[in-house]
């Protein structure tokens, strides 16, 4: 500020704006925040107070500039104001610990949730997949085909009866030496 006699006579009679936060560039040591907010200023000197800056805030390394050709900076200072809070008492202290546990808790049971959501949904996703290759090359039945195999069955089923129909089938299906690789198949029952 060219003058440097100019004080506010009260900051509450001059314009508060929030300036969040529209770029962050981070390096090894610090990060560059780059802040914007618009405010209409009458003419003259007037000061405008900027909301947003953390109080790590490095006071010589603020630039304030103008978009804009009927305004200029003068100068910028930062202000920190210091908040005192009253302690807690122990039982809403213990209260708020408990509340937080139990928050914890319920995150990490959906995260699990979660998790077993999506490892169903691989699971459903590489079944439909499969299904969907598959389908094509599955031979297409014709009312004879049909009417065939239920002939078959109902031979089957009236000669071994149903406790010996599994192995039969097998046999009838060409592939009789499956029979050896499932277990009790007298406890097995045909599907008509």
């Amino acid at each position: 500020m060219t003058d440097s006699n100019f004080q506010p006579e009260s900051w509450s009679e001059h314009p508060t704006v929030q300036a969040p936060a529209v770029q962050v560039t981070f390096f090894e040591d610090r990060a560059e925040v780059v802040r914007r907010a618009s405010v209409h200023m009458p003419q003259g000197r007037s000061w405008v107070t900027l909301l947003g800056p953390g109080v790590l805030l490095d006071d010589a390394s603020v630039v304030v500039q103008v978009i804009g050709q009927k305004a200029r900076v003068l100068g910028s200072r930062v202000l920190r104001h210091k908040r005192s809070a009253t302690a807690l008492p122990s039982h809403e202290l213990e209260e708020l610990e408990k509340a937080a546990q139990q928050a914890q808790q319920e995150h990490k049971r959906l995260l699990q949730a979660l998790d077993r959501v999506q490892r169903k949904r691989q699971r459903s996703s590489a079944w439909l997949d499969l299904w969907s290759r598959a389908l094509p090359r599955a031979p297409q039945p014709s009312p004879q085909n049909l009417e065939d195999w239920k002939a078959a069955i109902e031979k089957i089923v009236a000669e071994h009866g149903r406790d010996g129909f599994v192995a039969a089938w097998l046999v009838h299906r060409g592939v009789g030496w499956a029979a050896d690789l499932i277990p009790n198949l007298s406890t097995e029952r045909p599907s008509t």
